[in-house]
């Protein structure tokens, strides 16, 4: 069974934290709409959907893909990149523990953010960002070489996470935005570009056949198409005005 985690967002997320963009204002009942939507969507990609209630105390715990890095032989927690969002990971390890037979944990002070994890095949790009340190990566090269896991760094410069900039359509192509993330760190896949004019499209969420991406990239979206993939859209506004994207909202088992 294939397991989606997920977590309403709070009533505090127009609080949520910034580092590359502008503070506008958030319609926390739309960004609400729209998780419903998100996960509707999951839903019928075949994936059974675990949704935790809001948070109120951390405006960023809608963001649950960062507290974890879900890998076939076990679940690692993270000890996330921000001090103030440190305490959104117990209820999703109380959750992970609950359906998952192996659970791991990084501890501090190393810092990784989920967001700057992308793992293909037996392959993991580890995003040196201002949430993931070098101890971060050190402590994941050790845990998941046991598994005979490569964890490559790849520097990031201009976006809050690597998957900010690149995401997998597949096990071997990645959707990039090649002015934030060097494309020879990917050396041996097939990169497709996002528009230019769409600097955030590059994150998109793969669900087997399918591809999610925002409504609002619609050149990429074509270019996607072109590519022969199926492309679901959904509306994520409310989502991209918190510095986030379609793979920030779940944790998906693989």
């Amino acid at each position: 069974m294939n397991y989606a985690l997920t977590r309403l967002p709070p009533d505090t997320i127009p609080c949520c934290q910034l580092t590359h963009i502008g503070r506008v204002p958030i319609d926390q009942g739309l960004a609400l709409y729209q998780h419903e939507t998100y996960r509707k969507i999951l839903s019928k990609c075949n994936y059974t959907v675990i949704t935790l209630p809001a948070d109120n105390e951390y405006p960023d715990s809608a963001f649950v893909e960062d507290t974890a890095l879900i890998l076939p032989e076990a679940a690692i927690l993270l000890p996330l990149g921000a001090e103030s969002r440190l305490g959104e990971s117990q209820m999703v390890s109380e959750t992970l523990r609950s359906f998952l037979g192996c659970v791991r944990q990084i501890v501090r002070p190393a810092r990784i953010d989920g967001g700057d994890m992308l793992r293909i095949g037996k392959r993991i790009y580890a995003g040196c960002s201002s949430r993931t340190n070098l101890e971060g990566i050190e402590a994941l090269t050790a845990l998941t070489s046991e598994w005979g896991y490569e964890v490559v760094p790849v520097p990031v410069e201009g976006s809050l996470h690597l998957k900010t900039a690149v995401t997998a359509l597949d096990d071997e192509t990645v959707l990039m935005n090649r002015e934030w993330v060097d494309p020879s760190a990917f050396e041996g896949l097939r990169v497709i570009e996002a528009d230019p004019s769409e600097p955030f499209a590059a994150n998109v969420l793969s669900l087997g056949e399918r591809i999610v991406a925002h409504e609002g990239f619609p050149r990429t979206i074509e270019r996607l198409r072109d590519e022969g993939y199926e492309v679901l859209k959904v509306n994520i506004s409310e989502f991209l005005k918190a510095e986030a994207g379609l793979t920030c909202l779940s944790l998906l088992t693989p």
